[in-house]
């Protein structure tokens, strides 16, 4: 039987120190954006697919390879085509598949992947105990991604310092995708790429599985853990809703091997869900963090510690949030429904009834020429007043959350109701 690949020899990081000398050796090289947010591979593989296949050449005759397996989205059809014409100008002599795979986000994890390949689901298991599992088609391992590849010299050592991709984005910022050095700060980063530091609340790192970090965790360089996903924040996004949305991904990504990570990461979603909507509990907080932590204990693979990490630095870098939301019902972001009401102001209502017309409540009170009026209580939040409203270009309708605007209590003339110093309040009658 063929030597077994321990886990030290498949971590990319220390391949410089590997010394693997086995012609039943496969090099899985992995081609794929796992994480659903990202877009990074498929910029690598556009502008180096050829390098990814030179590069993959040298390796496995550097280590007398059996051969490649190179494991590419399966959606991603150009850059398919594109890596069978680099394979084919390569002429080599050495044995190389591409295999086609689902964006996954367990297809991060080595076994995982592998059981994808052979099995077509992805199953995660301990590996830093069970590596010797961890075989394709029954012959050992190495796996490293395409950004590895193209970041060796013609010896098979790391470039020192590594270029990383990095995926930015965030409000105001759309998407870019740039490169640099990889030992950079993320407030380097973000500065080089003429994002105002004061305007950050918060930097999400590492996409669905890395970290929520405030300001002051940008300080610090990406680890190389993490994807080069950096998601900036500000004061117009929520944590408790930043998180619900990623909880909303991560619940059905777990392979559902470990029974706490499904389980615990469900229950963590339908808790983040209740708080955004109002119907926050007292201990939500604690209850979180002791789920989180029992999942980062006890999942069998780093997909289940690296969410529950972005779980608790979420709550513990926001936990002012995330208990004004629970206590007070308040999301200062306007961002969870349920804690946002909208107001008609009454010195720029036009009485035009745009806003009538799509309230599907018939939560507010007006008709021509008069002041609208909404009724709380029948209000569902739906915002779709304020959209009516902006398209009609009269911006009347504002959305408030822990300060509420006055207006009027009942639908009054047009003109009548004038904004006086720092609060509204009826015109008195001559």
């Amino acid at each position: 039987m063929p030597e077994k690949i321990t886990l030290k020899d498949l971590d990319e990081n220390q391949l410089k120190t590997t010394e693997v000398r086995n012609s039943e050796t496969v090099v899985v090289c992995t081609c794929l954006d796992t994480d659903p947010t990202l877009e990074i591979m498929g910029y690598i593989l556009e502008k180096y697919e050829k390098t990814i296949i030179d590069e993959l050449v040298k390796m496995i005759k550097r280590i007398n390879g059996y051969g490649g397996v190179i494991v590419m989205d399966s959606q991603n059809q150009p850059a398919i085509e594109a890596m069978k014409d680099a394979i084919a100008q390569n002429q080599t002599e050495v044995q190389l598949e591409i295999k086609l795979a689902e964006r996954k986000m367990m297809l991060a994890e080595p076994s995982a992947l592998i059981s994808y390949l052979e099995l077509g689901k992805a199953l995660g298991f301990d590996y830093q105990s069970e590596t010797e599992k961890l075989t394709f088609k029954d012959r050992p391992v190495l796996i490293i991604s395409g950004e590895a590849l193209i970041n060796q010299d013609t010896d098979g050592i790391q470039n020192n310092p590594k270029i990383r991709c990095y995926q930015i984005t965030g409000e105001g910022i759309g998407k870019c995708i740039v490169e640099d050095r990889a030992d950079l700060k993320i407030s380097t980063l973000l500065e080089k790429n003429n994002i105002n530091l004061e305007s950050v609340k918060a930097v999400n790192v590492g996409g669905l599985c890395g970290q929520l970090l405030n300001r002051t965790g940008s300080e610090i360089a990406i680890d190389d853990n993490f994807s080069g996903s950096i998601q900036v924040l500000t004061e117009k996004n929520c944590m408790v809703d930043f998180l619900k949305n990623v909880l909303e991904i991560l619940k059905s990504e777990s392979c559902g091997t470990c029974s706490l990570c499904r389980q615990g990461l469900l229950q963590i979603y339908f808790m983040i869900k209740d708080i955004t909507a109002k119907k926050g509990r007292p201990n939500d907080v604690k209850d979180m963090l002791e789920i989180a932590e029992a999942i980062a204990t006890t999942a069998n693979c780093d997909f289940g510690k690296n969410a529950a990490a972005l779980i608790i630095s979420s709550v513990v870098n926001f936990e002012d949030e995330f208990e004004k939301h629970i206590d007070r019902g308040r999301c200062d972001a306007l961002v969870c429904k349920k804690m946002i009401t909208y107001h008609i102001l009454g010195e720029k209502c036009q009485g035009c009834g745009a806003c009538i017309s799509v309230c599907p409540h018939n939560a507010i009170a007006g008709s021509d020429k008069m002041i609208h009026v909404i009724d709380q209580e029948k209000c569902d939040q739906c915002g779709d007043c304020l959209s009516e409203c902006i398209k009609a270009g009269y911006l009347a309708i504002v959305a408030a959350g822990g300060v509420k605007p006055k207006t009027p209590a009942e639908p009054v003339p047009v003109g009548s109701f004038k904004k006086q110093g720092l609060g509204l309040r009826g015109k008195k009658k001559s």
